[in-house]
């Protein structure tokens, strides 16, 4: 992590990382997240260590996009201890370059997920896990 941050030595620098990428995912911070990633393979942290200190669900909204029962799902997912992602997968479709929130009704989301079509909805979602 940071330098200065903190007794030295107190965790080993990969329970400090592994620390650094769970809250980079919490905070969004990919650029954290890239660093802390990056780091993590230096000191030979693997994937499995990554996925066993890290629990993350990512939850995928129906063609109505990102309603306030998708976002009570993902909290119900963190209240039980998990790290829930919520991405909104029609962002920069709605008015405005918006996303759900900037649509005027249910009708408009949905039509407008209907219109981005399969490669561009799993292109949208990479982002997110990159």
């Amino acid at each position: 992590m940071l330098a200065g941050g903190g007794c030295h030595g107190a965790l080993d620098i990969r329970t400090k990382e592994l620390i650094a990428i769970g809250a980079a995912v919490a905070a969004h911070c990919q650029p954290c997240l890239k660093f802390h990633l990056d780091k993590s393979r230096e000191e030979g942290i693997g994937p499995g260590e990554i996925a066993e200190a890290v629990e993350v669900v990512i939850v995928i909204h129906e063609i109505y996009g990102l309603t306030d029962w998708i976002r009570a799902v993902a909290d119900r997912l963190a209240a039980d201890g998990f790290i829930a992602i919520a991405p909104d997968l029609l962002s920069g479709m709605g008015p405005g370059g918006g996303g759900t929130d900037k649509f005027a009704s249910r009708d408009g989301a949905n039509l407008a997920a209907s219109r981005q079509g399969w490669p561009a909805t799993i292109g949208h979602l990479r982002k997110y896990l990159e």
